[in-house]
């Protein structure tokens, strides 16, 4: 799909959309704040995508450290309310 205007970031992106270039496609999560102000319209909601995967990587071996697995831990945490 052409475009008129191409970024290279989340923020130019949301930027270009409350600046009244256009309609994006976005996690709603990341843009509630946006809608909560007014900034952004949130339109089209019955035609949404479905929901990406997303996975925590870490180096390959036998066991994961302790030190590592908390730190997955608490990113899982972090996330999980923000992926449903």
């Amino acid at each position: 799909m052409g475009s008129l205007l191409t970024v290279n970031s989340t923020d130019s992106y949301l930027a270009a959309c409350i600046a009244g270039l256009g309609i994006i496609q976005a996690p709603r999560s990341g843009m509630l704040p946006s809608i909560a102000t007014g900034d952004l319209v949130e339109v089209l909601r019955q035609h949404t995508c479905e929901p990406l995967l997303v996975s925590l990587v870490h180096a390959h071996g036998r066991t994961v450290p302790r030190h590592v697995r908390a730190v997955m831990n608490w990113i899982a945490q972090l996330f999980t309310p923000h992926l449903h």
